[in-house]
């Protein structure tokens, strides 16, 4: 593709602290002074889509330009002032927001524009149509239909009581620097690719829990002592969260009450694609029926393994846990099983999954996959470790421009300790009918060292290649409005993008020996050999039959890992389904996390506080189901996952529209019909 110059600028993000106070307040203001215009100039009888509607849309938009860049600040920016401010900048937006919605002088406009065109008088496309129904439920949804004053000042300060804590909550996780200290000697059998990234004082090293230090110790470590203490110290984290989150839910209930719902389960169902409660709630535990004997199978499998190993090696433990099987001690024997039964060493695959050289791998998927070309530029970032590429359509697909991809894979010093997806600015049709295109990124927390390579576990490539997939769904999504997806919709895509990086053509493409990409590397690995060259040497590219290998243990432990997300799904409903306001003030969320954890998962633990770490609760999300993506992955790519044919015709029924129309419609019409679970069971029982 020849060279050109992208049509729009990129943002930049040489933002002072003080400045994103500034300029969201007067954000805010031209915001209200735009609805005292609209309140003052409009009534119900001469309000339409295009004098009302139209200038809140465009409003928004200006609006979102700049708040989106603010808000990754708190979870990348350099100093904690940055973070701090853009954490200000939240929680003012989110009362600028609760207190917009609330104004019933425009919410009574929007509901004579929406009743206007349900009675066939207005005629509208079908996205502005959709963007007139979500904004019209939004003001019914948040306070606008609040007459009484007392109640409405009571219903205001809950929002802003639930808001305060929450960004409270999420900066523990962000700004956590946490770790558990071990001697090597307890570290026995760890990698040591992973033994190197971690802070060394004397014998000792601290383990920290991002993944790059906790999967490999919880996979790798011999004794069991170690898996258990780090294991016991990760469920123990952030103690003052268990507060917030009980305070927090009983606050979400009382306000999903005041607005007229059952509780906050049934108020966030409103931006769902499922039904009710009542339909998430019967699909979970069908979910939990159906696995629970074959999860029972793999848990015997991983007992007997664990006999075995006793058996021949001697035990670590105590005497009542060798013929136990312990939430500690499944990653262990997992990773036994894969190597014994499909001779998978985990930490030979590691090694060729260099972190830049399998991004690039995952580039060219999407590429071609999708009718992208991603190309490096030179741009602004918010720390020097980031990269910019600015994406187009293939000259097959006309060349035009996509957005930019911003990169910030390395853990740092308050950075937030995961890997996610944020928006940094929202694509849109402008008041002058011309695009303004998005831009995304991928932010991760790989742990680098100077002078070796960052190395990715099978399990971090997924998590990568399933958070890309987000930000590259961002990208290609084109819809004249800005709007945000259903939220048992906005997994799916990236779900089903994790099933690329099961097939062996593909991780062979994305795979190749560090020891090959570069004379750095070479000495490294040298140096790990022992410092001469060894008669037999890694194959450049991944083996095909080491490919093929990895790809069968895709449904291993699988009924175990799905079940998992139904603990954490049916927690999430649980806390936030209470039948009084009483009852969701009384909840005890530990004893809840502990026992349903231990139902459901079927594994001896240690009871601790793992819901306060359980960021999910904390950010608005609500579980997503595996079982639509299943189907879109068996029905239409397992057979040539790298169909371009069928990549483009996924990208334009269910990527491009985004949140434009209603999202089970995108899946309709490109399955055909309905989505359905009969491919899921029948993927996840064929092992």
């Amino acid at each position: 593709m020849r060279v050109k110059s992208p049509p729009q600028s990129p943002p930049d993000f040489a933002i002072p602290p003080a400045q994103l106070l500034v300029e969201t307040e007067a954000l805010i203001e031209a915001s209200r002074a735009l609805e005292d215009r609209l309140a003052n100039s409009l009534t119900p009888a001469t309000a339409t889509f295009d004098n009302l509607l139209r200038p809140i849309l465009h409003d928004d938009h200006r609006a979102s330009r700049r708040l989106c860049i603010f808000r990754i600040f708190s979870s990348v920016a350099a100093t904690p002032e940055l973070r701090d401010a853009s954490r200000k900048v939240e929680q003012l937006n989110a009362k600028a927001s609760a207190v917009s919605l609330m104004r019933r002088d425009v919410a009574a406009l929007v509901a004579a524009v929406y009743d206007k065109h349900r009675a066939g008088e207005l005629s509208l496309d079908d996205e502005s149509a959709y963007v007139l129904f979500k904004t019209h439920r939004a003001y019914q949804n948040a306070g606008a239909g609040i007459n009484d004053e007392e109640q409405r000042a009571k219903y205001m300060a809950a929002v802003e009581e639930r808001n305060s804590v929450l960004v409270a909550a999420r900066k523990t996780f962000s700004e956590s620097d946490e770790g558990v200290w071990f001697t090597r000697a307890q570290l026995a059998g760890v990698p040591a690719s992973a033994l190197d990234t971690m802070a060394a004082d004397g014998d000792r090293l601290k383990v920290t829990f991002k993944k790059g230090h906790l999967f490999p110790v919880m996979k790798h470590a011999a004794d069991a002592r170690t898996r258990k203490a780090l294991h016991v110290a990760k469920e123990n984290r952030f103690p003052e969260n268990v507060a917030v989150l009980e305070r927090a839910v009983a606050l979400r209930d009382e306000i999903a009450r005041m607005l007229g719902f059952a509780n906050h389960a049934a108020l966030k169902m409103e931006n769902k694609m499922a039904p009710s409660v009542e339909s998430v709630t019967g699909r979970l535990n069908k979910l939990r029926t159906e696995l629970q004997p074959q999860a029972q199978k793999e848990i015997e499998t991983l007992r007997a393994l664990k006999k075995a190993y006793i058996d021949e090696h001697g035990s670590s433990e105590d005497e009542d846990d060798v013929s136990t099987l312990n939430a500690w001690d499944w990653g262990f024997y997992a990773r036994i099983l894969e190597k014994e039964r499909y001779s998978v060493d985990s930490t030979l695959v590691s090694e060729y999954f260099e972190v830049q050289h399998s991004l690039q791998g995952m580039l060219r998927i999407f590429e071609e996959l999708f009718g992208i070309v991603f190309v490096p530029t030179e741009a602004p970032t918010w720390h020097s470790d980031v990269t910019v590429y600015a994406a187009w359509d293939s000259e097959e697909q006309g060349g035009g421009f996509l957005g930019y991809l911003y990169l910030d894979l390395y853990a740092r010093d308050g950075k937030y300790s995961g890997a996610h997806c944020s928006l940094v600015q929202p694509g849109f049709t402008t008041e002058e009918n011309t695009r303004h295109f998005p831009s995304s990124s991928l932010v991760c927390s790989m742990i680098r060292v100077a002078g070796k390579p960052t190395l990715l576990q099978h399990s971090e490539l997924k998590t990568m290649f399933h958070e890309l997939g987000h930000a590259i769904h961002k990208l290609v999504t084109r819809t004249a409005y800005s709007h945000s997806c259903a939220r048992d919709f906005v997994e799916i895509p990236s779900i089903l993008l994790e099933n690329w990086i099961w097939v062996p053509r593909v991780l062979q493409r994305l795979g190749r020996h560090y020891s090959y990409l570069g004379d750095e590397q070479r000495a490294f690995w040298l140096e790990r050999a022992g410092g001469e060259e060894p008669a037999e040497t890694p194959s450049e590219t991944l083996p095909e039959k080491l490919a093929e290998d990895l790809a069968q243990t895709k449904h291993v432990s699988g009924a175990h890992a799905m079940l998992h997300q139904v603990f954490l799904a049916l927690f999430d409903l649980t806390i936030h389904s209470a039948a009084s306001q009483e009852a969701a003030r009384a909840i005890d969320t530990t004893a809840l996390w502990n026992k349903s954890k231990a139902e459901i998962l079927g594994l001896r633990t240690t009871n601790g506080i793992g819901q306060a770490s359980f960021a999910h609760p904390f950010r608005a999300y609500d579980a997503s189901s595996k079982v639509y993506a299943t189907d879109l992955w068996v029905s239409s790519f397992k057979s040539n996952p790298m169909d371009p044919e069928v990549g483009l015709k996924y990208r334009r029924s269910v990527l491009e529209p985004g949140g434009g129309q209603p999202e089970g419609v995108s899946l309709k019409n490109f399955l055909g019909r309905e989505p359905n679970d009969e491919a899921y069971y029948s993927e996840v029982s064929g092992l």
